[in-house]
């Protein structure tokens, strides 16, 4: 194959890695104990008060698992694949007969209800809070370890006294709230995984690796299908910018034929409700309910008042407005013409390829119909390797911070007088989604403008 293989730095000194992973691993330690006493919390205060701490998304996942493990042909509680009418028509031969797409809301892939097993296997009190402990475990050790191995493939020497190690443990390792989020229940740190076990592999030139972990992403949850166009862009430089080669064909073989595979064999398994649930959902969900999209709004008007009175020219505009604003096109062009965009135009100004999904990621939450703080961890990871690659005054880097936060405390803000207080703030409230996104826009520009390719650092 033609083109430069992407190879990491060479080692550092013995000492010194030493003395790295015995910080790292202190550190990685005390997230994870941190995170078992707010579980440990968490269980306390979900059995003594009427707002939980345990977010719905785990309640939803637990009744998943045990709908998978415990089939009830009365109640429809079965898998309806093809695969299941080979093997019986009652499923017999299959570990796990039952379907977790029951369970209301469940819009996951299967494998995830899967590999959470044990929260309906093992006994109390470590088969509820199972899922917990997973998430956290994988925070603290597998992707500070992972980001370290980018970080040194990205050409900056990782030791004890190295902004980019605190960075990683400020921005992720330590951070209040992916604390809070994990110990909540929420399984992004999973995803977390896979995407940037992707990276990794593709910086550090196994290609193969690459296409499995990231078409795995895309089976997991679609988003990361935006990395496409920087692939390609990254693979057509590494081969001289040859249009057809070996390594082309193989990366794509390998990632289709993963994506195919995990997907083809839920469907064989689950059938039509996986497909609807895990894939078509997304693509044409209707979400009504507040977040930081300014999509709510209209969605939510023509939902509950539907169109205006009367028969006027103005009427039937507004009608035909409200129809266009709610279809799926109407979020889906801009956000994907700009995240896929970005990734074809941002690797040819010689971008890394980590600040690209860096950039991509961010644009695709920003201008997604449906936005949340939990998908704010979709790219927070990036930063401890992008931030040194910036050239930002203080100044600056203070007032983009602020007018990202503050946008966001603005909306929190009226948001609390409308699900706490029952104010009736719907349109004060879109006009901060507005203003969250013209921030959040703001804070893009803000961050192309100031990015600057860096040389790779050798090893000392």
């Amino acid at each position: 194959m033609s083109g430069k293989r992407y190879t990491a730095p060479s080692k550092r000194p013995i000492a010194q890695r030493k003395t790295t992973s015995t910080t790292t691993r202190r550190v990685q330690l005390v997230s994870f104990v941190v995170q078992l006493c707010l579980t440990a919390y968490g269980e306390y205060h979900d059995r003594r008060n009427v707002i939980k701490y345990t977010d719905v998304d785990y309640r939803v996942f637990s009744d998943a698992v045990r709908a998978l493990w415990m089939p009830d042909a009365g109640r429809g509680n079965v898998a309806r694949g093809w695969l299941v009418n080979v093997v019986g028509m009652d499923g017999r031969g299959l570990m796990m007969r039952g379907s977790p797409y029951t369970r209301a809301t469940y819009r996951y892939t299967p494998l995830l209800a899967g590999l959470l097993s044990p929260v309906h296997v093992l006994p109390a009190p470590m088969g509820p809070i199972f899922g917990k402990l997973l998430f956290s475990f994988v925070s603290s050790f597998t992707i500070p370890n992972l980001l370290l191995r980018l970080a040194v493939v990205e050409g900056q020497p990782v030791t004890t006294t190295t902004t980019t190690t605190w960075l990683i443990h400020g921005i992720w390792t330590l951070n209040p709230i992916i604390l809070n989020i994990n110990t909540r229940g929420s399984s992004e740190a999973l995803l977390v995984v896979l995407v940037l076990g992707a990276l990794v592999a593709m910086r550090e030139g196994r290609m193969r690796t690459c296409a499995v972990l990231w078409a795995t992403s895309i089976h997991w949850k679609l988003y990361p299908v935006i990395y496409a166009s920087s692939i390609v862009m990254v693979l057509h430089r590494m081969d001289g910018g040859v249009f057809w080669t070996r390594r082309k064909v193989e990366f794509g073989a390998w990632s289709v034929g993963t994506m195919v595979g995990l997907s083809g064999l839920c469907w064989a398994i689950w059938g039509r409700a996986f497909v609807e649930h895990a894939f078509l959902y997304h693509a044409t969900r209707m979400d009504h309910r507040h977040n930081f999209s300014p999509f709510f709004y209209p969605i939510y008007l023509q939902m509950f008042h539907g169109s205006p009175p009367g028969s006027t020219w103005m009427a039937s505009l507004q009608s035909a407005m409200d129809k266009v604003i709610r279809h799926p096109l109407a979020s889906f062009l801009p956000q994907f013409s700009l995240a896929i965009g970005s990734g074809f135009v941002l690797p040819g100004t010689t971008a890394s390829i980590t600040f690209t999904w860096f950039i991509q990621t961010v644009v695709f939450v920003t201008f997604n119909k449906v936005c949340t703080s939990q998908y704010f961890i979709w790219y927070l990871f990036f930063l401890p390797i992008v931030i040194p690659q910036l050239e930002m005054t203080r100044t600056r880097a203070v007032t983009c911070l602020a007018v990202w936060i503050g946008s966001q405390a603005l909306w929190l803000s009226i948001a609390y007088r409308l699900e706490f207080l029952a104010q009736s703030v719907f349109l004060p409230l879109w006009l901060a989604s507005l203003v969250f996104l013209v921030a959040n826009t703001w804070c893009i520009g803000v961050l192309l403008d100031s990015y600057k390719i860096r040389p790779r650092v050798k090893s000392e």
